[in-house]
């Protein structure tokens, strides 16, 4: 879950989902609330218990969805940009939708 600046300094920052986010809300909606109160800064992050095979996996987790989180902030921007237009803006978006697809 993070915040993708507008380019339009008038409009809110866009807020993006991950598959976790999804799922954790699916699961429990609060939870999904409470983790954006965290984010936004309204309540503190809890703590967390420690876990010996849980912490690695999520760990490796995070890993591979912040790298792919930050490929669609990558396609997102260049989709929004105007100056990016005809066959360039074209090649760009595409190359960034065939990085994407092959995560």
């Amino acid at each position: 879950m993070f915040f993708l600046p507008n380019p339009d300094p008038r409009l809110a920052d866009d807020l993006i989902l991950s598959a976790t986010d999804i799922v954790a809300g699916s699961v429990c909606e609060f939870a999904a609330v409470r983790k954006l109160d965290v984010r936004l800064g309204r309540i503190p992050a809890p703590a967390q218990e420690e876990d010996a095979m849980g912490n690695p996996t999520a760990a490796l987790g995070d890993k591979h969805e912040a790298k792919v989180l930050g490929l669609l902030r990558v396609a997102t921007e260049l989709a929004r940009n105007p100056t990016l237009s005809g066959r360039l803006g074209k090649r760009a978006r595409a190359r960034n939708v065939v990085a994407v697809s092959l995560l």
